[in-house]
């Protein structure tokens, strides 16, 4: 049986913002929506939009385009803490054109109870299939987040901006080119407006895509390299030197953090690879 993913979202402590940030904050989440929707057109059965208050939700093709989706979605969101639930399964009520929240069956069942998992794991994404694999895949997300919380303000830019400049293509489910159009996003980002930073987001631009095979001929995970000169063109932007730059990124392990990325796509890409067997 074909199994799809669907994707619930909710804004952590949403209650604590004021009537004027909530709206500012809920203006950005629209444009990214509007964005992302566009970029995962691909692989989005059903549109990820509003549900019922700070929640939204989506149906996708697989649970890696879902993973990817929220990946991109909490970057250029940050510092605002959201969190995801993800539940593979079958699709049984289908409403034609209808939004997502007219939509049924496990997926979405899982979905849900994914997101209140995260919750009481103090994490920040949880994945349910009720499968033996669920142990795994919910391990590496909270390993992943673990490493993010822990990053200092600076890291985080920087990680974001590497999020933008060598951004992961999953082929079959992502339409590379929509993603330059992450651009105008970037330049009013609440991540990059504490007072004192200055970044040129003139020179911000894709330097390679990394693609969705990770693993070689022998099973190994290919590393996310730091590109030569990307430390210097991320000086550029940010207006320190390089050497600073690349210390940064490196005392913040900025490099596993995208690994870790890769190893969730991949062991998220086996669930399909089973699912056919």
């Amino acid at each position: 049986m074909k199994s799809y993913a669907a994707l619930m979202v909710d804004i952590e402590k949403s209650r604590k913002y004021e009537r004027v940030e909530r709206q500012a904050l809920q203006e950005r989440l629209l444009r990214c929506l509007e964005f992302l929707n566009r970029l995962f057109a691909p692989s989005l059965l059903i549109r990820v939009g509003f549900s019922a208050g700070d929640e939204f939700q989506g149906l996708f093709s697989a649970p890696a385009a879902a993973y990817r989706y929220f990946r991109v979605l909490d970057s250029l969101t940050a510092p605002v803490p959201l969190r995801m639930g993800i539940g593979v399964g079958d699709w049984t009520l289908r409403v034609e054109g209808g939004q997502s929240t007219e939509q049924d069956g496990t997926a979405y069942h899982r979905a849900r109870r994914a997101i209140g998992l995260a919750e009481e794991a103090g994490g920040k994404a949880a994945l349910l299939t009720d499968t033996a694999a669920d142990v795994f895949a919910n391990e590496f997300l909270i390993r992943e987040h673990e490493m993010r919380v822990a990053l200092t303000l600076k890291q985080r830019q920087l990680l974001v901006l590497t999020e933008v400049m060598v951004p992961v293509l999953l082929q079959d489910e992502m339409d590379p080119s929509v993603f330059p159009d992450i651009e105008m996003l970037m330049k009013d980002h609440p991540l990059y407006q504490s007072k004192g930073d200055i970044f040129d987001f003139d020179k911000v631009s894709v330097v390679e895509w990394i693609t969705d095979d990770p693993a070689d001929g022998q099973g190994v995970l290919r590393r996310f390299r730091t590109l030569r000169g990307l430390p210097g063109r991320l000086a550029d932007i940010t207006g320190e030197s390089r050497q600073n730059i690349a210390n940064i990124m490196r005392a913040g392990n900025l490099s596993g953090i995208r690994d870790q990325e890769m190893v969730i796509l991949r062991w998220l890409d086996t669930l399909l690879e089973e699912d056919a067997t």
